[in-house]
């Protein structure tokens, strides 16, 4: 018979203990383990619902700011289209001024033998066309639209064209350029 002396007594206390402490180590291992597993996937929760309300947020955003262009352009095209309006009825009543100022002028100063047929305005100047009983009355019609003050309505006017016919009678075409006063 073998007889077995344990000639270390302390040993088997030491292996035992150092089996607890081995399984105390592995079990609070699995424990931290499954601790940070369950953070990694908690957080990667968080991450996917934090990308996703952060993507929502920046589409909200982007959408708002595709609304705030569009309004800014739509507010520039109206004040473009009421500049424009106000050019146009600028011009227009311009344009209005200078013929009302040159009727004003026609019915004030045209000499009872003279008979004006034909009125264009547009641009920079006007066209007169009439027939009259004579010249003189025409020169005279003519030196009365050239005054030399400086508020006169046309700057200039010209006679472009007389014809006298067998009776003595005149017709006449008169251009007139518009003074600029810009």
């Amino acid at each position: 018979m073998d007889l077995v002396i344990n000639l270390l007594p302390w040993r088997d206390g030491y292996a035992v203990a150092r089996r607890r402490q081995v399984a105390g180590v592995l079990a609070f291992s699995l424990l931290l383990s499954a601790a940070g597993l369950g953070l990694m996937w908690r957080n990667g929760l968080q991450t996917e619902t934090g990308l996703r309300l952060k993507q929502e947020s920046q589409t909200r955003t982007l959408e708002a700011l595709r609304r705030e262009k569009q309004t800014r352009q739509q507010t520039v095209a109206q004040m473009k289209a009421r500049i424009d309006a106000e050019r146009r009825g600028e011009a227009f009543a311009q344009k209005n001024r200078r013929n009302g100022a040159l009727l004003r002028l026609l019915s004030r100063h045209i000499p009872a033998g003279l008979w004006l047929t034909q009125l264009e305005s547009g641009g920079d100047g006007f066209v007169l066309q009439g027939k009259g009983t004579g010249a003189s009355d025409l020169f005279q019609f003519v030196q009365t639209l050239n005054p030399a003050g400086a508020n006169s309505v046309p700057a200039e006017t010209t006679l472009t064209e007389l014809t006298r016919d067998e009776n003595g009678d005149v017709a006449f075409t008169l251009r007139g350029v518009w003074e600029h006063t810009s």
